[in-house]
């Protein structure tokens, strides 16, 4: 123990001794730590941490899978069927996906996100109510008043922290839910849901089979893995399809829970994790350099603590302290890089991240943080001591121990270090070179509209219950639409149901008339007014747009993208056929004539094709309408109408929900995920960059400052200062020359593990590959030339006088 606290209070004097290198070493250490400690902490929180669901191994997801391998909702019947002939899970449960609505009984109006859930949804998850209850079974039946469960921050939020649940009661058109329980804190099950009421008093059975409306999730049988579970759903799922005609599934799948919420995140995250590993390395390799600078005016110390008796355990054992020293400074700096770090990955991807609320830094963090950097203090010190190795006392005592050999094996091993760094940094600038590559490619694909400065204003109204208030919708849209676009400065204006980029729409097939229908192709299903196409900047192909002839009284009229009309009736003029989609509004008596054809719209983002639109009139379809967006194009600035729309809104009805977003906005929500991707590898890249420049920059000044005499005597016989600079670029590149190959060989071997987030980008783009090498290379010799540089203003004499 003596010896221990000799050993660290040596440790301290040297390194307070030397506050140039030890700052600079902390900070370097600091940054490879911070890094690695911010990213694992996501990965705990995101991957690593089980769901907060009691048994959640045995929770899983179930999907209908089509002829074509993909996933899908379930529709209700085969639901029933899963339900009745499933042995091997306790329970299944079925919800719906969360929509938005206003409701009134709170505070004042509010938005929230709602969902509606079976009976068997909360004992599926294992979930209790913190204060109240769940609905009863009797609350799940036909006819049963209506209730709900709120989240813990909309009770407080919303409702104040109310503590008498019975006299709290929402109101949303013509229904009153009574507020029967409240969530634990963090319970957020469709993410983002905010309140929960049963589904079965407001969904009637629904016979058919093609209506893909509800998310299933089940509760396994102790002992029953996920691999018999889907031999069994599989099973009754190709029944179903061999017994119905209409089922167009013809597969299911079982998906544990963990792995489908983290699905879409898992590859990234682990990009990112072996990229601050990789940003470590390049700090560990940097230290290590920083050290090797230093190692001739530690070797006399060392050679006389060798000959008073000191072993060479006893030295290691000094080298591994001070670097433990410094490796654990890096950690408590690293640590709160990481906090910081963490707060601002949420704050650039708060809905990106799943389970976001659950990313903190905990125990295993700070456990994984220590671990790190004791492995980061034995590298150090086991590199620091690897210099004693073969050293005799005698040539350590010479002059210092400056021998010829242990100079030149030196700048050997630094030139080394220097390699790695640039190979490791080559490596992590090509991925960030192929995401931004991406990410270019992204932005100029056409999606068929313009994403602009336009002004989407979102109006939120009840769901008409009777055809009373289902007329009340449609004068309030129309009077809506009549008042924007008067407004002044108001060019085109016009609304849509599902606002593409939204996240939200429906589709599914249509009858033609003359007895067939659209089969397996299933367009979206829009409800739009006469300027939605020009707001949009959506062009017109043939025929006409929605105009003010078309009417609630009129001939009901459709228009449909290019897409639906080459598959459907390829090679001939859809114009004057009729349609009917009376399936997704209940509207089987109305057919539609096609009066016009429009271009195709990406309405999912820019990397998914367009799956084709048919646009219905929304005066003429209005059952939809209750969430209607509209869009605004000004010849200045839209965003500047936001008080007067606000205005108009609330004029028509004091009770209506309005918000506001730009398209562009929508636009950088659907870019977010590639943004946040592009962003974090690119600051491990430049990081790593900066990291490995000033090793290059070290390395060189270094070897510069030791050929002080030799520069000296080659210029006192005639060298020139190009001569010089030559020299030691020629130095310098052949350690960049080396770093680049190796780097593009890394690169190209762990690429392929990058390919699944690029997007019409091949993972061995050579010129990614060119570019990224190419700057690096510039980089790293404008690093060599600045010593090189000072390297000729050496005064021969005065470098022969030193020496």
């Amino acid at each position: 123990m003596a010896q221990i606290s000799q050993d660290l209070r040596h440790s301290v004097r040297v390194l307070l001794r030397n506050p140039g290198f030890t700052i600079v070493a902390v900070l370097t250490l600091a940054l490879g730590i911070g890094a690695c400690t911010s990213i694992f902490t996501v990965v705990n929180g995101v991957l690593l941490r089980p769901l907060p669901y009691p048994e959640p191994d045995r929770i899983a997801r179930l999907f209908e899978i089509s002829d074509k391998g993909n996933r899908m909702n379930v529709p209700q019947a085969n639901f029933d069927d899963w339900k009745q002939q499933s042995r091997n899970f306790e329970q299944l449960a079925g919800y719906s996906g969360t929509m938005e609505a206003t409701f009134l009984g709170a505070r004042e109006p509010v938005r929230a996100r709602t969902c509606m859930v079976s009976e068997s949804f909360f004992p599926v998850l294992g979930a209790t109510a913190q204060r109240g209850r769940i609905p009863l079974p009797t609350e799940h039946r036909a006819g049963a008043g209506a209730v709900a469960v709120v989240s813990h921050d909309f009770w407080q939020n919303a409702l104040g922290s109310s503590a008498d649940l019975e006299k709290v009661h929402l109101r949303y058109g013509n229904l009153s839910f009574t507020v029967v329980g409240v969530m634990p804190p963090g319970f957020s099950y469709p993410p983002g849901t905010q309140i929960w009421a049963p589904m079965e008093p407001f969904n009637p059975p629904n016979p058919s089979r093609s209506a893909h409306n509800w998310r299933v999730i089940g509760r396994l049988r102790p002992g029953v893995t996920p691999a018999t579970a889907q031999a069994e759903v599989s099973a009754i799922a190709r029944r179903i399809h061999e017994q119905y005609r209409d089922v167009t599934a013809v597969d299911a799948a079982v998906v544990p829970m963990h792995t489908e919420v983290t699905a879409r995140v898992r590859p990234a995250l682990l990009l990112l994790l072996g990229a601050v590993g990789a940003l470590l390395l390049i700090a560990c390799a940097n230290v290590t350099n920083l050290q090797l600078a230093q190692a001739t005016a530690r070797e006399r110390e060392l050679a006389v603590r060798c000959a008073l008796g000191a072993s060479r355990w006893r030295l290691l054992r000094q080298s591994l302290t001070e670097n433990a020293l410094l490796a654990g400074a890096g950690a408590v700096c690293g640590v709160l890089l990481a906090i910081w770090g963490v707060d601002a990955m949420l704050a650039l991807s708060p809905r990106l991240l799943p389970r976001g609320e659950e990313i903190h830094v905990d125990g295993w963090v700070l456990g994984f943080a220590v671990v790190v950097s004791m492995l980061t203090g034995v590298a150090l010190g086991l590199a620091q001591a690897m210099r004693l190795r073969g050293e005799k006392l005698q040539d350590m005592l010479r002059e210092g121990g400056r021998t010829l050999s242990g100079a030149a094996r030196q700048r050997v091993v630094q030139g080394g270090l220097v390699v790695a760094q640039l190979g490791l940094t080559l490596v992590l600038l090509v991925g960030a070179g192929l995401l931004a590559r991406s990410f270019w490619q992204t932005l100029q694909v056409d999606l068929g509209f313009e994403a602009g400065s336009q002004l989407a204003v979102e109006v939120l109204r009840p769901v008409p219950d009777t055809p009373e208030q289902l007329q009340q919708l449609a004068r309030f849209h129309g009077s809506f639409q009549e008042r924007i676009a008067a407004l002044p400065g108001v060019t085109a204006s016009g609304g849509i149901n599902y606002l593409p980029l939204s996240g939200r729409g429906s589709n599914g097939r249509f009858l033609i008339e003359g007895g067939t229908s659209s089969g397996d192709y299933w367009p979206n299903f829009r409800v739009a007014s006469p300027g939605y196409f020009a707001a949009m900047g959506i062009p017109l192909l043939s025929g006409r747009m929605f105009d003010s002839t078309d009417g609630p009284a009129t001939v009901h009229v459709a228009v449909i993208s290019k897409q639906v009309a080459e598959r459907v009736w390829p090679g001939e003029n859809p114009l004057g056929r009729r349609i009917n989609y009376g399936n997704m509004d209940g509207e089987f008596e109305s057919w539609s004539t096609i009066v016009g054809v429009v271009g195709d719209v990406r309405s999912d983002g820019p990397e998914l094709g367009a799956n084709g639109d048919i646009y219905l009139h929304y005066l003429q379809r209005p059952k939809t309408t209750a969430s209607f967006t509209t869009v605004i194009r000004t010849s200045g600035d839209a965003q500047a109408l936001t008080a007067a729309v606000r205005r108009l809104a609330q004029d028509l009805d004091p009770e209506s929900s309005v918000s506001f977003r730009t398209l562009h906005g929508y636009f950088s929500g659907a870019m977010a995920e590639r943004q946040f991707n592009l962003a974090l590898v690119g600051v491990f890249g430049g990081t790593a960059l900066l990291l490995a420049v000033m090793g290059i920059y070290g390395v060189m000044a270094y070897t510069v400052a030791q050929r002080t005499q030799e520069i000296g005597i080659r210029m006192a016989l005639g060298a020139l200062g190009g001569d010089v600079v030559r020299q030691v670029l020629r130095e310098g590149g052949s350690l960049i020359v080396i770093g680049i190959v190796l780097g593009l060989a890394g690169a190209a071997a762990l690429s392929r593990y990058i390919a699944s987030l690029l997007f019409n980008t091949a993972p061995h783009d050579p010129w990614t590959f060119a570019a990224v090498a190419a700057a690096m290379a510039l980089v790293a010799l404008a690093a060599c030339f600045i010593p090189a540089r000072r390297a000729t203003r050496v005064d021969p004499m005065v470098a022969l006088r030193h020496e």
